[in-house]
């Protein structure tokens, strides 16, 4: 059976209309005009609302009547635009990304600005098993702002700190003996700062060849700086890749 265009099957045709395929072909085939310009495929409700419109150029678009119009999956895209990835049916109300389910995400040559928005109180939860948050080099020069740096209390020695680590905050507190913490081979841009909580002292290793420079002195390489003086601290930044110099010295720090 065929139409000729603009002819309308209507009520006419027994409802409901199935096209039923006898072989292994194209089922159903909709040429457009050769000046077509309107949408060459259109879906209504009964009250001649579009439900699904495929424009002349193969564009899809669906009702904002679902709060889920596209899914692809389990990744769909909300009726506000928003794109969720992952099972569930959370609505991606206040994002452009929203990331469901467990596992974990990557955005490859994403935007230039990703935001997490999470609760106030919460900022961003790591699962108790990861003890950091990766940020890759590209960050290099670029502030980071609003974020709370982590505090390590550490009992066990000698501590190998990791450069994954940096940024972070080391004490002595609960140590029953010197804490010596040694430090990963130096890169430029890494930092760790150190806090004596207790007499037992704390003692900063570094790498072989890489030097600490505490103001005027310098230790020999692979040597280290050392303070039993509650309340001291230092901040070691890497300067490059074998120097080490403090940026923030409170009370005494002995250098060998």
């Amino acid at each position: 059976m065929s139409y000729a265009s603009p002819d309308t099957i209507s009520a006419a045709v027994a409802a409901p209309l199935t096209l039923t395929g006898t072989s292994d072909v194209v089922q159903l085939t909709v040429l457009g005009d050769a000046a077509q310009t309107a949408d060459i495929v259109k879906v209504q409700t009964s009250a001649a609302a579009d439900v699904l419109t495929v424009s002349k150029g193969g564009r899809v678009l669906t009702s904002a009547s679902e709060a889920f119009p596209v899914s692809i999956g389990q990744h769909s895209v909300h009726a506000s635009g928003h794109i969720a990835f992952g099972a569930g049916a959370t609505a991606p109300t206040n994002a452009n990304y929203a990331m469901r389910g467990g596992g974990s995400s990557t955005l490859v040559n994403g935007p230039s600005s990703v935001t997490l928005l999470v609760a106030d109180a919460t900022k961003v939860t790591v699962a108790a098993a990861l003890a950091t948050i990766e940020v890759n080099t590209y960050l290099a020069g670029k502030v980071l702002s609003g974020y709370a740096e982590s505090v390590l209390a550490v009992a066990a020695t000698p501590r190998a700190v990791t450069s994954l680590e940096t940024g972070g905050t080391f004490t002595n507190e609960g140590a029953a003996a010197l804490q010596v913490f040694d430090l990963p081979t130096a890169v430029a841009g890494l930092r760790y700062t150190f806090v004596v909580q207790d007499a037992d002292g704390i003692q900063i290793n570094a790498a072989a060849a890489d030097t600490i420079r505490v103001g005027a002195a310098v230790s020999a390489a692979a040597g280290l700086v050392s303070s039993t003086n509650i309340g001291a601290v230092v901040t070691i930044v890497a300067v490059n890749a074998t120097e080490w110099l403090a940026t923030t010295v409170i009370n005494t720090w002995t250098v060998t």
